[in-house]
């Protein structure tokens, strides 16, 4: 059975980034889900597809770089439609940024950002 597809999923323990980000999606008429750990994460991907994924580095008790790993060995073994995984810190420095492109994201959105640049990298695909 093929999973459904929706625009986006916000991966964060803040409340406030992730009502911001729905509120955003909402207003631009995207599909959106979210989810405030690890194991939420993990449930929406395995339950749809998602285009892009704005994946918090550090959520509380669970590390980001390691729920990216496990989405993309998800996605080879599954062999199911790559999404495009952003990370999301306010850490960037070269050699973070070249550790997060080994770990599987396609690009780092440092905080905080624009709506604007969002919107601009999320429909230029």
């Amino acid at each position: 059975m093929k999973k459904p597809t929706h625009d986006i999923l916000v991966v964060d323990d803040n409340a406030s980034i992730r009502t911001l980000l729905e509120q955003f999606c909402i207003h631009n008429d995207l599909t959106c889900h979210s989810a405030a750990n690890a194991k939420e994460a993990y449930y929406c991907f395995d339950t749809f597809v998602y285009k892009y994924i704005l994946l918090d580095i550090k959520l509380n008790g669970d590390n980001g770089v390691d729920v990216c790993v496990r989405m993309r060995k998800t996605e080879a073994e599954k062999k199911q439609t790559r999404s495009k995984i952003f990370a999301v810190t306010g850490l960037s420095t070269l050699v973070h940024r070249a550790d997060l492109a080994i770990a599987g994201f396609d690009d780092i959105f440092e905080k905080p950002f624009g709506y604007k640049e969002l919107l601009r990298r999320i429909t230029s695909d």
